[in-house]
């Protein structure tokens, strides 16, 4: 099974207030596997391009789902339906990040992405830099944006094991996941190919026009 995977999909999810029709339809999806450290635990991040709009194409806007969580996710097609249905009232074209702590997940307008983005690559970028070149240091960075709170640990000292390792929480309060460095870089390539095929609001146009 590869790491990281992804596929196209549109499924919408069409919500009626009044007169105004709002659809919310998952354009591109994106999956990062990984066993967290210390356990044989499988555990996933999920990221899920959105595209909203109304049913005459006005209005259109872009954001991203970003999940993780131990496993896979279970009947995916009806969670994004869900996930869809529960955005509808909470989400604005203005918010640039929203956290949905009980869920474990954070929703991400494209300048909020680019600077979790941002923050991955450097954690990751100075950690193994410092292991390359054998740095005699223990230390630990952190870096937070956009409710989502990522770190990398380096020990040179620790000869028996990885001298390299990283964190990923959402929230404040959510799960700290413990990954391995490639672990972490199949995230950064995850991240890396959304940034790359993320489509401009302009560059599309309303399904069935």
């Amino acid at each position: 099974m590869k790491a990281a995977i992804w596929c196209s999909l549109f499924l919408s999810v069409l919500s009626f207030a009044g007169h105004a029709q709002t659809v919310m339809e998952i354009v591109d999806i994106r999956r990062a596997n990984f066993t967290t450290l210390f356990s044989e635990e499988r555990a996933q991040v999920q990221m899920d391009l959105i595209r909203q709009y109304d049913l005459d194409g006005s209005d259109t806007s872009m954001f991203i789902r970003v999940g993780v969580g131990a496993g896979g996710r279970q009947n995916l097609g009806e969670t994004w339906g869900r996930v869809l249905f529960d955005l509808q009232p909470a989400w604005q074209n203005t918010t640039q990040y929203l956290v949905l702590q009980r869920r474990g997940e954070v929703v991400l307008t494209r300048p909020a992405f680019e600077e979790v983005f941002a923050c991955a690559n450097n954690v990751y970028s100075y950690v193994v830099e410092a292991d390359r070149r054998n740095d005699p240091r223990f230390f630990v960075v952190s870096c937070e944006a956009a409710g989502i709170t990522l770190g990398g640990e380096y020990n040179a000292d620790n000869i028996e094991g990885e001298r390299t390792s990283f964190y990923w929480r959402i929230g404040d309060n959510g799960t700290r996941f413990h990954l391995s460095e490639k672990g972490f870089g199949e995230v950064i390539r995850a991240f890396r190919e959304l940034s790359l095929n993320w489509q401009e609001p302009g560059s599309l146009s309303a399904t069935g026009q």
